[in-house]
């Protein structure tokens, strides 16, 4: 294991952008406490060696490469996402308070463009995912393979409601994205069982081989209590379904970090519960919890050796009863999503296998300075270690200077240490007994007749039906 010490700015409440192809994160914004506040922005920045390490520096907003940064107001509490060629951040509330007001919620979102030569800061003032264009508290998710440059889902949070002059949670029964390469914005109507408006849940995503993609969103809070629930939102059918996952007492929590590792886990990082009184044992083995998701259980836990993801059963049946067929699509939705992605269609497993910057430099980068999610390198203290070994529980952290009011920032040191998850094995996919599809890939030109049909297995990619992209039934499995 490789400790890392940050020499950058450590605020509560940052946000991380990660380009994989330099093997980078900058860190920008968060809550200041320092009064007054820094006169200009510096910009955080991790550069991995590729063998574990790597080496924090700072960037100031008069640096040639970084136009248009001092232009951004800079804030806190935003939703944040990373694409292969840029950074995203959505809403956020000006860096020196926690109150709802006016003028704290600062509305549209930036990009922060990894491939220009100047390092681009862009910011857009387009942003109809709340009444108020404003957004707080949130979580943004990128996935890959939809339409023809990915997308950005924005899933909770809340946005500034002038009626009641203070902060309103947002509805996750109808969902926004935006194609992060054109910034057309879309919504969508979702069906099944929505999640409970929630402030600061996490998100993590895995594209299926049933070409679907799932988005799994795991705990937040609302005004009164903390949640220790599991959602999953599975695309193309836009359907949302609450797993059974049987948490222990005081597995609700707010303000963690969570992170996808060793193919089909969710390990989730720190977090707190302000509503538990008195306060519980933390359940999570210094702060960490691993959720199979597949098996959509917690796990006592880490699994090295775990086969490669795959959708929980509850989404497998809903899909073979042939409820896709059965979704209206807003207009705008079914166009994009006819058009492939010109890095494999939906299917393709281009991110799926990680990047070269492994998932634990990246959640150990993230969180040098403010969160606990530089634990996550102990996941592999996991391995082969049971819940039920350890003499006694730990109280829930406090998510590494997620707070709201009332609770004061922390933050970890300069010194805090940070660690690389063990290099990837390979895995080998365990043979399923439930019918399934064959994810057919699809060049950059291809224009789908009907995605419902393509992602039921009806229609190649040429349009044509009855061809070779057939679903296996249960008679034709071999065991």
């Amino acid at each position: 294991m490789t400790q890392i010490s940050k020499d950058a700015p450590k605020t509560p409440r940052q946000a991380y952008f990660v380009d994989t192809s330099s093997q980078t994160v900058y860190g920008w914004g968060g809550l200041v406490s320092s009064n007054p506040a820094p006169s200009q922005t510096f910009l955080g920045k991790f550069v991995a060696t590729g063998d574990g390490g790597g080496s924090w520096s700072t960037e100031t907003e008069t640096a040639s490469e970084h136009e248009g940064l001092a232009e951004l107001r800079r804030s806190h509490g935003g939703a944040v996402a990373s694409t292969p060629n840029s950074g995203f951040y959505f809403g956020g509330v000006w860096e020196e308070t926690q109150e709802a007001g006016p003028n704290a919620f600062i509305p549209g979102y930036f990009q922060f463009d990894f491939k220009s030569q100047r390092k681009a800061w862009i910011n857009h003032t387009t942003s109809p995912y709340s009444p108020s264009r404003t957004l707080y508290s949130a979580s943004a998710h990128y996935v890959p393979n939809f339409g023809p440059n990915g997308l950005i889902m924005i899933m909770g949070g809340s946005e500034y409601d002038s009626g009641s002059g203070k902060a309103e949670t947002l509805s996750m029964e109808t969902l926004w994205f935006m194609d992060p390469v054109t910034h057309e914005w879309y919504s969508q109507r979702t069906s099944g069982e929505p999640p409970t408006r929630r402030r600061w849940p996490c998100t993590v995503g895995a594209q299926s081989t049933n070409n679907t993609y799932e988005i799994f969103i795991f705990g937040g809070n609302d005004d009164t209590v903390s949640f220790d629930d599991v959602y999953i939102l599975s695309l193309p059918g836009f359907v949302w379904k609450q797993a059974n996952s049987q948490p222990e007492n005081g597995t609700a929590r707010t303000f963690m970090s969570c992170v996808l590792a060793g193919q089909r886990q969710m390990i989730t990082v720190g977090g707190s519960n302000k509503f538990q009184t008195p306060p519980e044992k933390d359940p999570f083995p210094q702060g960490l919890g691993i959720f199979d998701i597949t098996e959509l259980q917690w796990k006592d836990e880490y699994d090295s050796t775990a086969a490669k993801y795959d959708s929980p059963q509850i989404i497998k049946i809903w899909y073979n009863a042939g409820n896709l067929a059965k979704v209206s699509y807003d207009a705008k939705v079914e166009a994009f999503l006819k058009t492939s992605s010109n890095s494999g269609g939906p299917g393709s497993s281009r991110d799926s296998e990680g990047s070269p910057l492994t998932a634990g430099v990246i959640a150990g980068a993230v969180a040098g300075s403010v969160s606990l999610i530089a634990l996550i390198g102990a996941a592999a203290f996991f391995v082969r270690r049971r819940r039920n070994s350890r003499s006694q529980g730990t109280l829930v952290p406090e998510a590494g200077g997620h707070t709201e009011s009332g609770c004061s920032p922390t933050e970890l040191s300069a010194a805090s240490q940070i660690f690389e998850l063990p290099i990837k094995q390979e895995y080998t996919e365990l043979q399923g007994q439930d019918p399934r599809y064959y994810a057919a890939e699809l060049d950059a030109s291809t224009t789908l007749q009907d995605p419902r049909k393509y992602f039921m297995g009806l229609e190649d990619p040429s349009g044509n039906f009855g061809s070779k992209v057939q679903p296996l039934t249960r008679s034709s499995m071999t065991t």
